[in-house]
């Protein structure tokens, strides 16, 4: 692994975010967890991002039942969907 960070936000930290809500779970093989203990010693804005990560899942834990209302729900998935649609598409299109 490389020491050398690029601070414009690299391939590899884009990667290494992609698992950082199963690292928080511990839901990772334990080869791909050291990968990730050491990028984050080496790595400033992703130890800040998975920071942020933490401390918002803990908030929102701490919420407890709240219900977001339906109409604000459904428009949540829509976008999501969308985006998971553009990233699909974007990817094809890079091949």
């Amino acid at each position: 692994m490389s020491t050398k960070h690029d601070r414009t936000g690299s391939h590899h930290c884009r990667r290494m975010a992609a698992v950082f809500s199963d690292y928080l779970d511990r839901d990772l093989r334990e080869a791909i967890c050291r990968k990730v203990d050491e990028h984050l010693k080496q790595c400033p804005d992703c130890r800040l991002y998975l920071d942020t990560l933490s401390r918002t899942i803990t908030l929102y834990r701490g919420l407890g039942g709240i219900r977001v209302p339906k109409n604000v729900e459904s428009r949540l998935f829509a976008t999501i969907r969308l985006a998971a649609e553009k990233n699909k598409r974007k990817k094809r299109a890079t091949r």
